[in-house]
């Protein structure tokens, strides 16, 4: 009987554990994606409040939708990059 107790805590030590290194991986991959999309929400707030300095120095909509898409392309290109130059990437794509 105490083999069975020691194999069973044994069984679920090893089930915590795989349970944790799963766990560790979702919360690394939620924390990537919000690392990337907080200067974007950040960037489309502040473009989209009401400054008369803003809205009066663009001399028509395109101007303010390719100065707005293009900052937010930036972003995420930079970001993209960063996540490659550190291998993070890599780390995510491996968790799968």
């Amino acid at each position: 009987i105490e083999s069975l107790k020691e194999a069973t805590r044994r069984a679920f030590a090893s089930h915590a554990s795989l349970s944790a290194g799963e766990q560790n991986g979702v919360i690394n991959r939620l924390a990537i994606v919000s690392v990337v999309f907080l200067p974007l929400s950040f960037l489309t707030g502040f473009f989209g409040m009401n400054f008369t300095f803003l809205t009066d120095s663009m001399e028509s909509r395109e101007e303010f939708w390719l100065l707005a898409v293009g900052l937010q392309l930036l972003v995420l290109a930079v970001c993209l990059y960063v996540l490659h130059r550190t291998r993070v990437w890599r780390r995510l794509r491996e968790d799968d």
